[in-house]
């Protein structure tokens, strides 16, 4: 029913049945709802549309957080797998993409955010493919101008991969 009420909401939006649940989904949602006894909807990203088109589609199914409706992204701000480190020690450029990407979050400036490739070299370290990053553009789609992040897990795992994590809140 939520899902036809989401192609209803968004042009284009299509439907699959047959892909399942990927790592970026159940991996985190076994660890907060062990007994699974909620519906799960998964919403792919859509790389034939730019960040910032995405960012505006999502914007379109916001209202049904009002529903009820718990929307989670699943990614990584920083996830260079090339540059990974076995004695964990994170890069600068990491930790300078990770603390400017907090910064922007803090403030609410999504539109630098969104087109990351201006943020220079560090974003071209931290973001090699975007596949990672995109669904923490989709998900401050869904916010309101009033929410702010309130952040948790910021540690920088195998030096080149960021496990920042937030909540969007009032």
């Amino acid at each position: 029913k939520l899902a036809n009420q989401i192609l209803q909401m968004v042009k284009g939006m299509q439907s699959d049945h047959e892909w399942g649940l990927d790592h970026g989904a159940w991996s985190v949602l076994i660890q907060m709802f062990p007994d699974p006894t909620i519906p799960v909807l998964q919403m792919s990203i859509d790389y034939d549309q730019s960040p910032e088109e995405q960012f505006r589609t999502i914007q379109e199914i916001r209202s049904l957080r009002e529903k009820g409706v718990m929307f989670i992204g699943s990614g990584n701000i920083v996830h260079n797998l090339r540059e990974v480190r076995m004695d964990n020690i994170p890069y600068d450029w990491s930790i300078e993409f990770d603390q400017l990407s907090k910064g922007l979050l803090s403030s609410g400036d999504y539109d630098r955010l969104i087109h990351y490739e201006k943020l220079g070299s560090i974003a071209k370290m931290a973001i090699p493919h975007d596949d990672h990053y995109r669904p923490m553009l989709l998900t401050l789609g869904l916010t309101y101008a009033d929410e702010s992040p309130l952040f948790f897990n910021e540690e920088i795992d195998a030096g080149s991969v960021s496990m920042r994590s937030f909540l969007m809140s009032r």
